[in-house]
């Protein structure tokens, strides 16, 4: 888990090296924007506002929406966990919360989003933040196992927000009878090579009708979900299995362990090693 206050001020913007996870933010002062080099996606939000991120590895995170990284990247944060850039104009801060979490709904997700909730979950939230920045920077006994149960309040709360959303998406597509059965032959058969061709043929459309009708249903193409729902199996694998990563990797449909590892680490940001280490390390914490 990683927490970090961000303080700057002036044209500012930066994509972050290591973004793993499951981020959640919380504008304090100022704005920010946040946008998906995945797919373009962009989400602005202000003071008091939250937004969450699932695809932290292509990000912008900057001042304003279009603001290319102007080298705030190397900020590094103090021994309380705060980052400083620019010493003058506008100020924004942030609270920034980033959690390794390996969770099938995360897969359908939208890669950057704001929660939008009413003030008194806005309140709860804030007050969270809180209380996770005290016990850190008081640093007693059990702060570890205190801030580790927050974490998992914050999170809980953005699935509650965020699912709503993203299982609209899937039953939208199970609506559809014809849609509905690609969707479920592709998602029992990860390993086959799916075209739009193949999985029109399993709806019994053309491919021009099926990959319209799956667009508007969905908000993406068949293949994008495709390619969230093999990350999001091989994340399980990792976690829950010793298999190495070319096993690991025939299983969800890559043909080799370096083409997972690439589309893995073009959505996370780290290498699906890392990824395991990392999340082998919170399950060791939390059991303690």
């Amino acid at each position: 888990m990683t927490y970090v206050r961000f303080v700057a001020r002036g044209p500012w913007g930066f994509s972050p090296s290591s973004g793993a996870g499951l981020w959640i933010v919380e504008v304090a002062a100022g704005g920010v924007a946040i946008t998906s080099k995945r797919d373009g996606t962009a989400v602005t939000a202000g003071a008091g506002e939250h937004v969450v991120v699932s695809d932290g590895g292509g990000l912008v995170v900057a001042d304003r929406a279009g603001r290319r990284p102007v080298g705030c990247a190397g900020v590094a944060a103090d021994d309380r966990g705060v980052a400083r850039y620019g010493d003058t104009g506008a100020v924004t801060e942030l609270l920034v919360v980033r959690k390794v979490v390996a969770h099938d709904v995360v897969g359908i997700l939208p890669a950057v989003f704001r929660l939008d909730v009413d003030r008194g979950v806005a309140a709860a939230l804030h007050a969270t933040l809180g209380l996770l920045e005290h016990e850190r920077d008081r640093g007693e006994v059990g702060a570890d196992l205190v801030t580790g149960r927050l974490v998992e309040v914050l999170a809980l709360q953005a699935f509650r927000t965020a699912t709503a959303s993203a299982s609209g998406t899937v039953l939208r597509l199970l609506r559809d009878p014809r849609l509905a059965g690609a969707v479920r032959a592709m998602r029992d058969d990860l390993a086959r090579p799916w075209t739009v061709a193949s999985l029109a043929r399993e709806a019994a459309m053309s491919r021009a009708s099926f990959a319209e009708a799956f667009r508007v249903a969905a908000g993406r193409t068949p293949l994008a979900l495709l390619r969230q729902w093999r990350l999001c199996e091989a994340k399980r694998l990792l976690r829950e299995t010793p298999l190495a990563l070319q096993e690991i990797a025939l299983l969800v449909g890559y043909e080799s362990a370096p083409a997972l590892g690439r589309a893995f680490a073009r959505r996370e940001g780290i290498s699906p090693g890392t990824w395991r280490r990392e999340v082998a390390v919170q399950s060791a914490n939390a059991a303690t």
